[in-house]
């Protein structure tokens, strides 16, 4: 079993060479395997993909949690990953920098107003809701809310932003997002107030991640790619959320 496992990992490692050989010299893939997280997907993923689409001829995309996505990357499902962890403990990786992407705070429109934006009033009045403190996004949240000396008294736990939004449009309680999360959603903004917290200084990084000398040219050309597109067509939707988020929110 041991053989076979690694018989596999040798035609892995070798369909990967004759691929990338492919690109160099016809400039066109077989086949290219992605994964994205799901707020990047969401918001960015079907510009890429149609950005993809005369450079491979079958395109595969795993979307979901970062996770989910790194194990399947390590394990060479994927080619290239747009994630919000570095994996900064594994060598032999090309890294693109693609956007800063703040963390806000959400609240219902009437306790906002009454609590006069402040978050730590707000976290007295009502219950947090949170994202599942397992997922990497989720022990962020709990980090920033230490860092800013909030006290968190959570009573949901979720893993899906549109359900976020949708308790704190019925009043259920507040949470904490980061921008690209919510640019997604933006028509599930009525009735919820967008929140600056802590003048943008907490943000998590959005990367793009390859195999060193794999898609070289193409990672590079990809991460171009997704800079222009969130500048150009997600940099104005924040801004009409809120004009201070498209000055937190930039490319990198």
């Amino acid at each position: 079993q041991q053989l076979l496992r690694y018989a596999h990992q040798v035609l892995s490692d070798t369909t990967q060479i004759i691929n990338t050989l492919n690109t160099q010299q016809h400039q066109r893939l077989s086949q290219l395997s992605l994964g994205m997280i799901d707020s990047f997907a969401d918001s960015l993923g079907l510009a890429l993909i149609q950005h993809i689409k005369p450079l491979a001829e079958k395109v595969s995309l795993q979307t979901g949690i970062s996770e989910a996505l790194s194990s399947a990357f390590l394990s060479r499902h994927l080619d290239i990953l747009i994630t919000a962890d570095t994996l900064k403990g594994q060598q032999n990786l090309t890294r693109h920098a693609l956007i800063r992407d703040p963390f806000l705070v959400i609240a219902p429109t009437k306790v906002a107003t009454l609590a006069d934006n402040d978050i730590k009033v707000i976290a007295t009045t009502l219950p947090f809701i949170h994202y599942n403190p397992n997922s990497l996004i989720g022990g962020q949240t709990d980090i920033i809310a230490r860092r800013n000396n909030i006290k968190l008294n959570t009573q949901f736990e979720l893993d899906s932003t549109q359900s976020i939004m949708r308790f704190v449009q019925a009043g259920l309680g507040w949470a904490i997002l980061s921008a690209l999360c919510l640019v997604r959603y933006d028509n599930l903004l009525e009735g919820i107030q967008v929140i600056d917290l802590d003048e943008g200084r907490n943000a998590r990084q959005i990367n793009q991640l390859s195999r060193q000398s794999e898609f070289d040219q193409l990672s590079q050309q990809l991460a171009n790619a997704n800079r222009a597109h969130f500048e150009s067509h997600i940099m104005p939707r924040l801004h009409n959320i809120a004009p201070w988020l498209a000055e937190q929110a930039i490319v990198l």
